[in-house]
């Protein structure tokens, strides 16, 4: 995907740097949520983040705590 264009580039450099936040035992990952991206069809990849345990913190807006029904 590195080599393809526009987006499929950015998602496999970013890969990537996520790759490097999980290795480094020292680094806290939090998971910025702007808005209601449920509508999106993000739910189960923000499930997975947090049930694999690569994710230490959730920040999001009121819709999204309302929309994703985290608690």
């Amino acid at each position: 995907m590195g080599k393809m264009s526009f987006a499929s580039r950015d998602t496999a450099k970013a890969s990537e740097i996520f790759g490097e936040m999980l290795k480094d035992k020292e680094c806290s990952i939090f998971l910025t949520l702007a808005g209601s991206t449920s509508a999106g069809g993000c739910m189960q990849i923000y499930s997975d983040l947090a049930k694999y345990n690569m994710i230490d913190a959730i920040v999001a807006t009121g819709a999204s705590i309302i929309d994703m029904d985290f608690f």
